[in-house]
């Protein structure tokens, strides 16, 4: 009775099959590993990065409180506090519980531009803030029990 499946040249097929994958370049195969130093430098660069953010952020911070405080200067040298109406706020970082109650607030843009930040610290680092916006035009700002403060420049917010 004559074998309908040959062994033999299976096998030999298996085996030449096997020799030629190991020579063809496989896409999940690094030809180039990445060294352990590289990886080290990599690492120490992106610790500096957000360094240099956390620095970049302060200073501005620290610029914007500069210019508002020139702003606010009259020609006596005294300074002002613009005078906003009943229930609106501007220009300012306001306590969550102290200085602001939470809730939902429609704001509208008053300066060139306008920023609000919910944070969860007053450090003024990045990594308290919550959530921010740029709004351009009218918005809706909803401050949570939870948030440590809000911060608002070239905005103002009135309870609804």
């Amino acid at each position: 009775m004559p074998n309908r499946f040959p062994i033999l040249p299976t096998l030999v097929f298996l085996v030449i099959g096997l020799l030629l994958g190991s020579f063809i370049p496989s896409p999940f195969r690094s030809a180039n590993p990445t060294p352990p130093e590289q990886t080290a430098d990599v690492r120490t660069l992106e610790a500096v990065v957000d360094t240099l953010k956390e620095q970049n952020w302060t200073l501005s911070r620290q610029r914007d409180a500069l210019q508002d405080r020139v702003d606010a200067d009259g020609a006596d040298g005294k300074t002002t506090a613009p005078s906003l109406p009943e229930g609106t706020l501007g220009d300012g970082i306001y306590r969550v519980g102290e200085d602001v109650e939470p809730g939902t607030y429609d704001g509208t843009v008053v300066g060139e531009f306008g920023y609000w930040a919910r944070l969860r610290a007053t450090d003024g680092t990045v990594g308290s803030i919550i959530a921010n916006g740029l709004p351009t035009g009218p918005f809706t700002l909803t401050i949570n029990p939870s948030d440590e403060a809000i911060e608002l420049r070239g905005v103002e917010i009135t309870r609804r």
